[in-house]
C-alpha cells in the first residue's frame, strides 16, 4: 500500500479502489494494443531500417528517408534491438515501457495540480482510456516519449513528495537534460516551467540562483543538441515543404489564421487526439468544459497550473509559425495531458455547480454523460488497427514467390519485412508516387511477364488513382487482393522482347543511381548482335540525359546501318518510339550516336545520355 502514500493519494476506500481500477484498465488496454501483433507502417519502417543497418555511432548521422528522432531515443531503441532483435515488439518496447511507467505518475501530477480527488480520478480515467495515447504506445516513434516527458517534468516540478521536493533542483537538472535528449518537445515544456518559476521570483522579488543555474544548464544542453543534431539537418527544407500545411500563419488577424485554428480544433483535437463523440454538440461541450477549467484555475489563482498547461500551446504555435516544428496531430500529442487536466477540473466545477443549484442527481448525470461523450469513440474504435501489411505480404509469398514486385508507398515497409525474413520475394523495386498512366507504362515497359503492384488501397495516398483506373479500363488487372490500407494487383504485361544494359557492349555499361544502364559519353554506343525474327516491330527506347549549356544530348538511332530517327533526351526517363523492320538476316545491331557532345567546365556540366531499356513489340511477322 506504499504507493497510496506516494503523491498524496487519498486512502479512503473509493479513491483507492478508483485509482487501482483505472490504473489496471489503463495498463491492460496498453498491453493488449502492444501484444496484438500489428505490423509496422511506413514511417516506422523508415526508422526501423536505420536500426538494422546502423550502429550507435551510425545513428548519430542523418537518418535515411528524411527521418529524425532524439539521440537518446535512438540509442534506447537500439539497445532493445541489440538484445531482442529487430522484430516489431523489440522496436516498440521502449516507448511502451515508458508509457506504462508514467501512467500512475499522471495521477500524482493531477493531485498536486488540482488539489482535488474527484478531478484527479476524472482526469486519470480520461487519460487511461484515450485512444490516441493508447495507439502511440504501440508505435516506433518518440511521440509517446513526448507525453511521458511532459508528465515526468510536471511531476518533478509540482510534487510535494518529500524525497523529490527537498532535492527538486537536482531532479530538475538531471530530468531536464535527459528530456532534451529524449524528446523534441522537451524544450517547450522546460521553457514553460522556467516561465512559471520566473513569475514566482518576480512576485517574491527574489530569484533562486541555484534554480537559475539549472535553467542555464538546460540551455547549454539544448544548444549542444541543436548544434550537433538539428542545425545542420540536411532534410530541413524537404520536411518544411512536406508539413507546410501544419505551420501556423503569422498574421493572427487573417482569415488564414482563423481557418488554421478552426481546422486544428475540429480535425485534430476533436477527432484525432481527444476522440470526442460525433453526437451533435459534443465538441461544443468540450469547449465549455475546457473554458470552465481555465476560468476556475484563474479565479482560484492557480497560475502555476495555467502557465504549465496553457503556455505550451502558445509556445508551440509560435514555434510552428517560425516553421521549426509542425502543429499537428502526433506532434502535439504531448498536449493531451494538459487538456485532460483542464477538462477534469472543468467537469468537476460544473458538476458541483449543478449539485448546489439543483440536485445531486443532476451532477451525477452531467459527470457521467460528459465522460461518456469523451470516451465513447475511444472505446468503440479500440483497438485502433487501420494499417496492416502482413496479409498482403502473405498473399505475395503464397501466390507470387518469384514474380517481379513493384512497390509504391510501402516500399521501405516491404524492405524491412524482406530484410527480417517475413517477405520472401526479393525481386522488387520502388516506383515513385503520383505517376501519370503514361509515365507508369514507361517505367514498367521492360517487364517481360505479368508483374505484381503493391500499392495503397487509398489511391490518394500514393497518387496512383489515374494509373489504376487506366489499368482496369484496359483489362490489364488480372487479380487483386485488398486488406485494410494495402492492395496487391497482378498486372498483365503486353508481349514483347526487352533489352537492357546486358545486351550492349561491356564498355558501355555504367551504374547510375544504383541501376545499370548503357551510357553514351559522346561516342557511338553499340549493342551486341541480337537475333530477331523477321518482321515489322515497334521499338520503344527508354532513356534520359544530362544537359550542358541548357541543351540535352541529341541522339541518332541506327539499326543495321540504317538511321531510324533522331531525338533529344530529357532530364527524366522518357520513351521514344521507332518503326523497325528486320529482314531475312534476322539480326539486329543497334547503335546510338550523339552529335552534340560537349562539356561546360564553368558550371561543371557534361552532356551524356543513358539508355535504360529497349522493348520490341511485333507489328506482324512476314
Amino acid at each position: 500500500m506504499r504507493i497510496l502514500k506516494f503523491g498524496k493519494v487519498d486512502s479512503s476506500n473509493w479513491v483507492t479502489f478508483g485509482f487501482w481500477a483505472i490504473l489496471t484498465a489503463g495498463i491492460a488496454l496498453r498491453v493488449y494494443q502492444f501484444l496484438m501483433g500489428a505490423s509496422l507502417w511506413e514511417d516506422e519502417a523508415h526508422l526501423a531500417l536505420s536500426f538494422i543497418r546502423r550502429s550507435y555511432t551510425g545513428l548519430l548521422q542523418p537518418l535515411d528517408y528524411a527521418q529524425s528522432a532524439p539521440v537518446l531515443f535512438l540509442f534506447s531503441v537500439e539497445t532493445f534491438t541489440k538484445i531482442f532483435g529487430w522484430g516489431e515488439k523489440a522496436l516498440r518496447a521502449f516507448p511502451f515501457l515508458v508509457s506504462i511507467f508514467t501512467l500512475p505518475l499522471f495521477y500524482f501530477l493531477l493531485v498536486d495540480l488540482t488539489k482535488s480527488k474527484l478531478s484527479a480520478l476524472i482526469g486519470f480515467f480520461l487519460f487511461s482510456v484515450n485512444l490516441a495515447l493508447i495507439y502511440f504506445v504501440n508505435e516506433l516513434k518518440p511521440y509517446t516519449v513526448d507525453v511521458s516527458v511532459f508528465i515526468i517534468l510536471g511531476f518533478i516540478t509540482f510534487t510535494s513528495y518529500p524525497a523529490i521536493a527537498k532535492s527538486r533542483n537536482k531532479w530538475l537538472a538531471v530530468s531536464g537534460c535527459l528530456a532534451i535528449l529524449y524528446s523534441n518537445i522537451a524544450v517547450i515544456v522546460l521553457f514553460c516551467i522556467a516561465a512559471s518559476f520566473v513569475r514566482d521570483w518576480f512576485l517574491a522579488k527574489r530569484a533562486d540562483w541555484r534554480l537559475a543555474a539549472v535553467m542555464l544548464l538546460w540551455g547549454v544542453v539544448f544548444g549542444l543538441n541543436y548544434y550537433f543534431f538539428i542545425y545542420q539537418y540536411p532534410y530541413a527544407e524537404e520536411v518544411r515543404a512536406t508539413w507546410s500545411f501544419a505551420y501556423c500563419p503569422t498574421d493572427i488577424l487573417s482569415c488564414e489564421f482563423v481557418n488554421f485554428i478552426k481546422t486544428t480544433i475540429e480535425t485534430t483535437f476533436f477527432t484525432l487526439l481527444l476522440y470526442v463523440s460525433e453526437i451533435k454538440g459534443a465538441g461544443w461541450l468540450l469547449l465549455v468544459v475546457f473554458i470552465a477549467g481555465v476560468r476556475h484555475a484563474y479565479l482560484s489563482r492557480n497560475y502555476r497550473l495555467l502557465i504549465f498547461l496553457c503556455c505550451p500551446v502558445l509556445v508551440h504555435l509560435v514555434v510552428s509559425a517560425l516553421h521549426l516544428y509542425p502543429f499537428y496531430y502526433r506532434f502535439i500529442l504531448y498536449l493531451v495531458p494538459a487538456f485532460i487536466i483542464l477538462m477534469a477540473v472543468g467537469i468537476r466545477v460544473i458538476t458541483l455547480f449543478l449539485i448546489q443549484k439543483t440536485h445531486r442527481i443532476s451532477g451525477i448525470l452531467f459527470i457521467s454523460g460528459t465522460i461518456w461523450l469523451f470516451i465513447e469513440p475511444s472505446l468503440k474504435l479500440y483497438p485502433l488497427w487501420d494499417r496492416e501489411v502482413k496479409p498482403s505480404l502473405d498473399f505475395i509469398n503464397k501466390n507470387y514467390p518469384y514474380a517481379h514486385v513493384l512497390i509504391t508507398t510501402p516500399h521501405s515497409l516491404y524492405t524491412y519485412y524482406h530484410e527480417t525474413g517475413y517477405a520472401r520475394n526479393g525481386n522488387y523495386r520502388f516506383l515513385e508516387w503520383n505517376l501519370t498512366p503514361e509515365k507508369f507504362y514507361q517505367l514498367v515497359m521492360e517487364e517481360q511477364n505479368n508483374f505484381v503492384l503493391l500499392h495503397s488501397a487509398d489511391t490518394l495516398v500514393d497518387g496512383y488513382g489515374q494509373v489504376m483506373r487506366d489499368l482496369r479500363s484496359k483489362n490489364l488487372v488480372t487479380r487483386e487482393f485488398t486488406y485494410k490500407t494495402y492492395t496487391v494487383s497482378e498486372i498483365k504485361q503486353k508481349s514483347g522482347r526487352v533489352f537492357t544494359y546486358k545486351d550492349f557492349s561491356p564498355e558501355s555499361v555504367f551504374e547510375l543511381n544504383g541501376e545499370k544502364v548503357a551510357a553514351n559519353w559522346g561516342n557511338t554506343v553499340s549493342s551486341v548482335p541480337w537475333q530477331i525474327p523477321s518482321g515489322k516491330y515497334d521499338m520503344a527506347v527508354l532513356s534520359k540525359g544530362t544537359p550542358a549549356f541548357a541543351v540535352y544530348p541529341h541522339l541518332h538511332v541506327i539499326a543495321n546501318g540504317k538511321e531510324l530517327g533522331v531525338y533529344y533526351t530529357t532530364t527524366e526517363y522518357s520513351v521514344q518510339h521507332f518503326t523497325l523492320e528486320i529482314g531475312e538476316e534476322k539480326t539486329l545491331l543497334l547503335q546510338f550516336s550523339m552529335d552534340n557532345d560537349t562539356v561546360n567546365t564553368v558550371a561543371n556540366e557534361d552532356r551524356n545520355a543513358f539508355i535504360r531499356s529497349i522493348v520490341l513489340t511485333s507489328k506482324g511477322n512476314k
